[in-house]
């Protein structure tokens, strides 16, 4: 399933039109035109925006010379989009901030004017001054985590996949003419190292995938309180559609590990 499919289904959800075993029309806000990952830059920052599956800001990332690259999750900002105008509302401290754009015609950018410096957390934070700014959506990728065109895992040198299933135990193929690994099973010699996950990564694969439905704490929303949840329960929901999750093929065995490391850590 591509991850366009997945936010169709993820916006049906959201809009109440998905019923478990029964037909159903979806019907997408258009804000849904902007899911997914932007980028753009002004003389100070380079900016990383994500908007979830029906198009609302959820995430801003920022890199600066003097603080480096700081990641802030926002909540309780709005997304309008009619025809071809859009208009972001970031609530703050001192009043809401808009960002009145235009979409282009293949919504792959959106040029507009920011009606005051935005900042975002305390120290470090990101600032992005008032002005003209423009973002441009970062292409999909469906492979993700070092998968290659044949779906096959490559990890390094040592130990990929390749098109047969077999392991390769170095850089020159097969460990031996029969596709075993070797004479003890481990691959490169390592047999007790376990893959852990990646929580910085688990944050960002929830807030895209997972955040519209079950909260931006995990504690529930449309779907169930998530918090804690394993590696077999997460598998459980997204490979195998338990109580009617949607599936996410896109998602590898890595990316499910990162997902449990991130809802460990609440």
């Amino acid at each position: 399933m591509t991850s366009k499919r997945i936010s169709v289904l993820l916006a049906a959800v959201s809009a109440g039109f998905f019923v478990i075993g029964c037909p159903f029309t979806v019907v997408l806000p258009p804000e849904a035109a902007l899911s997914g990952e932007w980028e753009g830059s002004t003389a100070e920052i380079e900016l990383e925006v994500t908007f979830n599956s029906v198009g609302i800001l959820t995430r801003v990332r920022g890199t600066t010379a003097g603080s480096g690259t700081v990641t802030f999750e926002v909540t309780g900002a709005t997304t309008e989009l009619d025809v071809d105008d859009v208009t972001i509302t970031v609530p703050t401290d001192a009043g809401d901030v808009v960002f009145a754009a235009t979409l282009s015609a293949d919504q792959n950018t959106m040029t507009g004017t920011l009606s005051a410096t935005l900042t975002f957390g305390t120290a470090p934070q990101i600032t992005v001054p008032a002005g003209e700014l423009t973002l441009t959506k970062v292409e999909d990728d469906d492979n993700t985590n070092d998968n290659d065109d044949n779906g096959n895992v490559n990890g390094n040198d040592n130990g990929n996949t390749n098109d047969n299933g077999n392991v390769n135990g170095n850089d020159n193929g097969n460990a031996n003419d029969n596709g075993n690994t070797n004479d003890n099973g481990n691959v490169n010699g390592n047999d007790n190292t376990s893959p852990t996950g990646d929580a910085t990564n688990g944050a960002s694969l929830f807030s895209t995938n997972c955040q519209g439905c079950h909260g931006a704490d995990a504690m529930g929303g449309f779907g169930p309180n998530i918090q804690g949840e394993d590696q077999a329960g997460i598998i459980a929901r997204v490979r195998d559609g338990q109580g009617g999750h949607m599936m996410y093929d896109s998602l590898t065995d890595q990316d499910i590990l990162d997902l449990e490391a991130y809802l460990a850590s609440f």
